[in-house]
């Protein structure tokens, strides 16, 4: 067992995210070799930053939270890691930085998230159990914050509203594009 849960070709196949009773398993069997087993899985999720060991290190990260480990101080440090589709619903996550991190379809769910810094992270499809609430009057394409958190941009229709991410407050309107506005970013 033990040499099975060590080799991370075992948990490069699938997300283990559609079986929560094999993620409760492995949580379960942690707590029995908790300091060599989260060191395993933690270097997994260290090597997804430049190695495409992504599914090994969002069922890593996915293993550990449901073992109820707290992401802070070291284990904080989840900048450009590449854990698409994992599962940190409940994950206690205050003042991590998932700066430049693929996050893709990530499940944060009642999520400790506190000053979490997110930014430059791919975060198409997260989902957080809430819907986030902008008043437009039109449709909105596309939403992203500014590096320092202080704008959020807009994409709705055919412009662009840069607001003030706290109040909401429209600071300016970029007008003129031909198409729909599917896609933000700040420079």
């Amino acid at each position: 067992y033990q040499r099975r849960v060590r080799d991370m070709r075992c948990w490069q196949h699938r997300l283990l995210t559609e079986t929560p009773e094999i993620i409760h398993f492995l949580a379960e069997a942690l707590a029995n070799d908790l300091d060599t087993g989260i060191e395993v899985l933690w270097s997994w999720i260290q090597q997804s930053k430049n190695e495409d060991v992504g599914v090994a290190a969002a069922n890593a990260i996915t293993v550990l939270n449901a073992a109820n480990i707290k992401f802070v101080g070291e284990y904080g440090d989840l900048s450009g890691v590449q854990i698409a589709g994992a599962d940190l619903a409940s994950g206690h996550f205050d003042h991590a930085n998932f700066q430049g991190a693929d996050l893709q379809n990530v499940k944060f769910n009642s999520a400790y998230l506190r000053e979490a810094n997110f930014s430059n992270a791919n975060m198409n499809g997260v989902m957080f159990g809430e819907y986030p609430y902008i008043k437009c009057d039109g449709r909105v394409y596309a939403v992203v914050y500014s590096q320092d958190g202080k704008q959020l941009a807009v994409g709705t229709g055919r412009s662009i509203e840069v607001r003030d991410a706290k109040s909401g407050e429209i600071k300016q309107i970029i007008c003129g594009h031909t198409s729909y506005v599917n896609s933000v970013a700040f420079n």
